[in-house]
Parts: C-alpha cells; sequence; structure tokens
C-alpha cells in the first residue's frame, strides 16, 4: 500500500491564496482560522461601543 504524503506549503503557496482567506501557514501546513465564537463577538462589540463613546467625549 503507498502512503500519500502530505504537501508542504510554503510562503509563496500561501501568498498565492485570494486576499481574506481564513487559512494560516503553520509548519508547512495550510490551517483554517476559526470563526471567531458568538461570546468574542459580543465581547468585541461592548470594547468598540465603549471605545466610540470615550472618542466621542474627546
Amino acid at each position: 500500500m503507498k502512503v500519500l504524503e502530505k504537501k508542504k506549503y510554503t510562503l509563496e503557496d500561501y501568498e498565492r491564496l485570494p486576499e481574506g482567506s481564513p487559512y494560516q501557514l503553520i509548519q508547512g501546513e495550510l490551517v483554517m482560522s476559526p470563526a471567531p465564537s458568538y461570546e468574542h463577538q459580543e465581547v468585541e462589540k461592548r470594547f468598540f461601543i465603549k471605545l466610540y463613546e470615550l472618542v466621542e467625549k474627546t
């Protein structure tokens, strides 16, 4: 039985991906970045609201 080797991706391969692709290049492997969780997005929203309020005061 022949075992196929995983392709090792290079920085050049990574740079050819479309801009905004949800991938990271980690030790020659393309790894899909997970979507942020609901909790993460909620914290981010609250942070930006507070930041906006602070900027508006100055």
